[in-house]
């Protein structure tokens, strides 16, 4: 079997498995070294070289903070109204975006934008599974904050080096809200690199910094040797935790070979999650799970050349135990959303390959760093059909379905008609599913509908 590479939708990245443009389901790839990439006529997505040896300190719970951060949010947040191109149609919707280092809400249909905070150094956010605070991260802390902008609980210092507050960190809730993980979009090959960050969010408020997941039980590797990678976590709806684990000894020049893994709290290890893996491990690091819970994504790219690549998605019905899989050829995926009925799924596509041309519309607009973005498309599960949409990145539907928000740089033309375009900034928009109905929002990122 030839050599393929997996790239990283969060992160862009490639790794390096076997070809699967006539299979259905994967068998673990025989590891090999780290080769040199071989040359190609267009730039292949970077990877970050793996380091030769990790040398990780033992299992030890990070101390619990004893004194919190004051929150930075005013008692009453700046209503600054947004004008939109059109008036929206569809249902009320709230949604939360970043925007110079602050959360912002807006109300749909109004599409009036107020800010929620004001401390200017937000990396990430995420909404409470009830909708009632906000969990805000800015390299140091772990702040909570209502919609109305007071604060939800005290802030919570994270112990962080210089090193490790640079990390953006995206945060995942669990359903029952007793615990979060912040966790690293981009592989933390690094030594010292914090993979998760599992934070219990009760009186206690300790944290685990997982680094290396062989030193929390994953048995990954031959003689559990260290060097163990963390990939996505995602709560189940019990508030099981289970995520993408992969090791460099499953890791070639191009990458990983990403596996699903289990983390118990009381025994605080991970031990391997039952996804079926008699049929083939599903190998991608990015997880999507349906807003009931019930169904659970797990998709990658396999990349052998920047003419030959396809995105494996596996659907495995965590109620029936039954999976579907999908290869898409020559397809890779930036992102997936999950339709709230799960019936289907708007998924954001990018090049395989990087441009050298910085004039592009997307690099030009600071969408892409160099992988052309592709029109979204709505993807029918059923029928395997799939639609066109406006090139964008991180789409995200709203619980009600009534509406699609993702990030990306259009303007109308003289029909009316929205086309990509260098002249603005990325910004946030949302349209009807089909892709009617579309309107700009305001600049900025990390669009995320209120549950």
């Amino acid at each position: 079997m030839t050599s393929i590479k997996f790239i990283n939708s969060a992160a862009i990245c490639i790794l390096l498995f076997s070809a699967l443009s006539g299979c259905t389901t994967i068998t673990a790839a025989t590891p090999v070294p780290p080769q040199p990439t071989v040359a190609d006529t267009a730039t292949p997505i970077p990877t970050q070289a793996l380091p030769e040896q990790a040398t990780l300190p033992p299992l030890e719970p990070v101390p619990p903070t004893t004194e919190p951060t004051a929150p930075s949010y005013p008692p009453t947040p700046e209503n600054t109204p947004v004008i939109i191109p059109t008036q929206p149609s569809g249902p009320p919707a709230t949604l939360g975006l970043l925007r110079n280092g602050d959360v912002w809400l807006a109300q749909l249909p109004e599409g009036v934008l107020h800010q929620v905070t004001q401390s200017g150094d937000l990396l990430s956010f995420a909404w409470s599974p009830d909708g009632a605070q906000l969990a805000t991260f800015n390299g140091r802390s772990l702040c909570f904050v209502a919609p109305d902008g007071s604060p939800a609980r005290p802030c919570l210092t994270l112990n962080l080096d210089d090193n490790q507050a640079l990390v953006e960190r995206r945060i995942q809730w669990s359903p029952d809200q007793r615990s979060l993980v912040l966790w690293n979009p981009g592989n933390p090959w690094d030594e010292s690199a914090i993979g998760w960050l599992i934070v219990m969010l009760d009186e206690s408020n300790t944290m685990y910094n997982i680094e290396d997941p062989v030193d929390w039980g994953v048995g990954i590797a031959p003689n559990n040797e260290p060097g163990g990678i963390t990939g996505q976590p995602v709560f189940l709806g019990d508030s099981t935790l289970i995520g993408t684990l992969t090791h460099r000894w499953l890791c070639g020049s191009g990458g990983c070979h990403y596996q699903l893994y289990r983390f118990d709290f009381q025994a605080r290890s991970f031990t391997p999650y039952p996804n079926k893996p008699d049929e083939g491990w599903s190998e991608g690091v990015n997880l999507a799970l349906s807003s009931d819970r019930r169904l659970l994504v797990n998709y990658g790219s396999f990349y052998s050349s920047c003419e030959s690549y396809v995105t494996f998605v596996d659907i495995f019905d965590l109620t029936s135990q039954s999976r579907q899989t999908f290869n898409l050829d020559m397809e890779a995926l930036s992102g997936l959303a999950l339709s709230p009925d799960s019936s289907q799924a708007v998924i954001a596509r990018v090049a395989g390959c990087s441009n050298d041309n910085p004039e592009t519309w997307d690099r030009a607009c600071g969408l892409s760093q160099g992988f052309d973005v592709h029109p979204m498309q709505l993807w029918n599960f059923a029928s395997d059909q799939r639609s066109d949409l406006v090139p964008g990145v991180s789409p995200q539907w709203s619980p009600d379905g009534g509406w699609i928000s993702f990030r990306s740089c259009l303007a109308q033309n003289a029909s009316g008609s929205w086309e990509p375009s260098s002249a603005g900034p990325a910004s946030i928009y949302v349209s009807e599913p089909g892709g009617g109905g579309l309107h700009l929002i305001a600049e900025g990122s990390a669009p995320a509908w209120k549950p």
